[in-house]
């Protein structure tokens, strides 16, 4: 899970301007503009209710922790919106059953969108903000120098998880990697649940970092073609 986007180099194209419509279609794959957001938020807050980064970040809303939530995913998703990222999601019966926020190959974190910070603060409160700051500034130390794809979310809604959609989605950066020729994929994950999932998709762990009383881990698949691009 990835937490606070990144700059993107200034020469790399938008992703989402390459990503090849007709290959989409034919995974039920969409990518997805401003007019799915509120469905992209819903798909988002459903996935990640009882996640373990969520709980800490929002662990003093109490009642409003529903409104809290949605709050955040949405600030998520339009972050991404606005910047321009890729936002895949999957189709079924119409419905966006599985979503992916994306990050092109970028170089630091950037500082919030002030316009999206500010709201986003005066809701969850200075302290929630400043703790979904720092640990995402923590999390991502690990993540190597080198160009690669983040995803940032990826989120199946619960009446779809089991049915293999997740990885559909993680496949399909994959090859965004390979396409767009960067160093691979990466992510952040705070479950040693979702840490076997990734391991199986061929993801190994690059570092662990402890936050109060959150674990994340730092994976990456590596594209090879782009290794062997490099040694020629």
């Amino acid at each position: 899970m990835r937490i606070c986007l990144r700059r993107a180099r200034k020469l790399v194209i938008s992703c989402s301007e390459r990503i090849r419509e007709t290959d989409l279609l034919e995974m039920n794959l969409r990518n997805l503009k401003s007019d799915s957001r509120d469905a992209i938020v819903d798909v988002l807050a459903r996935a990640f209710h009882d996640y373990p980064a969520m709980q800490y970040f929002l662990k003093v809303a109490g009642k409003e922790y529903d409104y809290h939530l949605h709050i955040l995913n949405g600030y998520y998703t339009d972050d991404c919106l606005q910047r321009g990222w890729p936002v895949i999601g999957i189709h079924e019966a119409n419905e966006i059953s599985a979503v992916a926020l994306v990050s092109p190959p970028l170089e630091s974190l950037p500082e919030p969108l002030p316009h999206l910070a500010s709201k986003v603060r005066a809701v969850l409160g200075e302290s929630a903000w400043n703790r979904v700051n720092e640990f995402d500034r923590l999390s991502h130390l690990a993540l190597p120098s080198e160009p690669h794809h983040f995803i940032g979310m990826l989120a199946v809604h619960p009446d779809h998880q089991g049915s293999g959609l997740g990885t559909r989605l993680v496949e399909h950066m994959k090859e965004m990697s390979v396409s767009e020729q960067s160093r691979g994929v990466t992510l952040t994950t705070e479950t040693e649940r979702n840490v076997e999932y990734y391991t199986r998709l061929g993801f190994e762990i690059l570092g662990e970092t402890e936050f109060c009383e959150l674990t994340s881990w730092s994976m990456r698949w590596e594209n090879n073609n782009f290794q062997n691009r490099s040694a020629e």
